[in-house]
């Protein structure tokens, strides 16, 4: 993981948005995603926090083990004094691996939160909606 924010995608660009996103986000949640980031095109600091996000979302959906990806966090917390309680809300809420990554990243169990249990069903409704959905297009 990089150690400086810097942005990298153009906040006005649909393109660019979608093409580093492709494959994260349930499609059921790209609507609330895409809001999400229209809304916070004007403050570079919340942009930077998404672009986080999304870095995130790519290394989970890529299988990067939770512990490197959060020992990276906490470096780039402590280097640069980035709070990031924003992208990994995000995180929680838009990517498969979310409440997973989020519970191992808090220490959580299942049970103590019930907002992060309440995504991770969710969650499994979407994997098995787009599994019948993949299997039926065979």
């Amino acid at each position: 993981m990089k150690y400086s924010i810097k942005t990298t995608l153009n906040p006005n660009s649909e393109k660019n948005w979608e093409q580093s996103t492709k494959g994260l986000i349930y499609p059921e949640r790209k609507k609330d995603w895409d809001d999400m980031r229209r809304g916070v095109n004007a403050n570079i600091i919340y942009i930077e926090h998404m672009e986080l996000a999304v870095e995130i979302m790519k290394k989970l959906e890529n299988n990067q083990d939770f512990e490197s990806i959060k020992s990276s966090l906490e470096k780039l917390r402590r280097v640069n004094h980035i709070q990031l309680e924003k992208p990994l809300n995000s995180v929680l809420f838009f990517s498969k691996q979310g409440p997973a990554f989020y519970k191992y990243y808090y220490n959580l169990k299942t049970g103590e939160n019930q907002r992060v249990d309440a995504i991770e069903v969710e969650n499994i409704k979407f994997e098995k909606k787009l599994k019948s959905e993949s299997h039926l297009e065979r």
